[in-house]
């Protein structure tokens, strides 16, 4: 079992141990809605949605919980004709026109009586305590629906201090600085997908922007960011384990764990479901705890825990430099070699001819190199006629005879 999306937030007070978090969990078990509820919140187990036994299962220091969401759904096109019946009727009884007003009352009117009657859909969402990072990861991209669990946790346990996790530096200006300067921290690589934005002096979004299936490098990126825009989203991977957007709030959408997590999870022997499902939770868990680790430290490091929090710093000059000299000395690219100086220009080559893929978060990936160095293999390898220049997309391509 695997996120889809992580809503991160940062535990303020004390972790309840598992049995005192099931005590008080074990009075809102999930229910069906009442006949005039539209919706109803309760826990479910989170191992085995039709076993009640337990809420809370603990592996390697994390805590898994699941909530259950139930709600009426009336189909808006239901209402709306059963509203218009019922406005023609009385227009034809009574020989006047409903107004807006009235025509709203007939509507709530007409929910009432429906509500009964209405099906129910249910939806779960998984959620999990790290209790060494003090943090709560919840598998939803919306946030009513993390407010909804966290909401839940508040009424079950009496009080559950979190806030939106918070970092030293803003996500925003670290992830700007990355695109302006075409390089990232070793093991995160930017991909060809990123939202900017124009934020107006009264801090307002003036323009948004999104660029999919580009190169950060590309021309038309660039002229953005010297034009005063800012990265809102990007989509970024880490190591060869994970990729997903990452919003300027820490959140990560999309989340997609790659061809070695899906190995390892395939080669982990596991005799019954809920083996499997230790097993899925502890290579998840450990993965993204080590993603969030290295995001937060290159966003300066998690606010600690204060009376009132303070806000995030932008990226200054100065600190630019120094993140800048920490790159370099991190990303693998320990000296800046040109070309044929470069020892790794032979084996590049050999890749992307084996692969057809003249992209550098593939060289960065597989060659542990950083961004500029493998734009800079990449450009000696189109002068060498291996392959072309950049399309209007900034694309290349293998060029024929260019293959192994």
């Amino acid at each position: 079992m695997l996120f889809k999306n992580a809503r991160i937030y940062q535990l303020t007070g004390d972790v309840e141990l598992p049995e005192i978090m099931e005590e008080g969990m074990l009075n809102h078990p999930a229910r069906d809605c009442q006949a005039l509820e539209m919706k109803s919140l309760g826990w479910v187990n989170p191992v085995d949605l039709d076993n009640s036994e337990f809420y809370v299962h603990e592996v390697m220091g994390c805590m898994m919980i699941a909530m259950a969401i139930n709600k009426k759904v009336l189909p808006a096109a239901v209402i709306r004709k059963a509203v218009d019946d019922r406005v023609a009727e009385i227009e034809k009884q009574e020989g006047r026109t409903v107004r807006r007003k009235e025509r709203t009352q007939i509507k709530e009117e007409i929910v009432i009586d429906l509500m009964p009657r209405a099906f129910q859909q249910t939806k779960v969402v998984h959620a999990y305590i790290d209790k060494k990072r003090k943090l709560i990861v919840i598998n939803t991209a919306s946030a009513p629906e993390a407010e909804d669990l966290l909401s839940l946790m508040r009424e079950s346990l009496g009080s559950f201090k979190v806030r939106p996790v918070q970092t030293n530096l803003m996500p925003s200006s670290i992830l700007t600085h990355w695109v302006r300067r075409f390089n990232t921290p070793a093991g995160i690589y930017m991909e060809n997908e990123v939202n900017l934005v124009e934020v107006g002096s009264d801090g307002a979004d003036k323009e948004k922007i999104a660029i999919k299936n580009i190169n950060m490098d590309n021309e038309e990126v660039t002229t953005h960011i010297n034009a005063g825009k800012v990265v809102e989203k990007m989509r970024l991977c880490y190591q060869e384990n994970i990729c997903a957007t990452l919003d300027n709030d820490m959140t990560m959408r999309r989340l997609k764990f790659l061809d070695i997590i899906q190995e390892e999870i395939f080669d982990t022997e596991a005799d019954d479901a809920a083996a499997r499902f230790d097993a899925d939770m502890a290579i998840m868990t450990r993965e993204l705890g080590q993603m969030i680790d290295d995001l937060a430290k290159s966003f300066g490091g998690l606010v600690e825990h204060q009376t009132e929090s303070p806000e995030p710093q932008k990226l200054t000059s100065g600190a630019q430099e120094t993140t800048t000299e920490v790159t370099r000395e991190t990303s693998g690219d320990t000296y800046p070699p040109e070309g044929d100086d470069d020892p790794l220009y032979g084996q590049a080559v050999e890749m992307v001819r084996d692969s057809g893929k003249p992209f550098p978060s593939y060289l960065q990936r597989h060659l542990k190199v950083g961004y500029n160095r493998s734009c800079r293999l990449l450009e000696r390898m189109e002068e060498d006629g291996i392959v072309s220049v950049m399309n209007g997309s900034g694309q290349r391509q293998v060029l024929q005879g260019a293959h192994a």
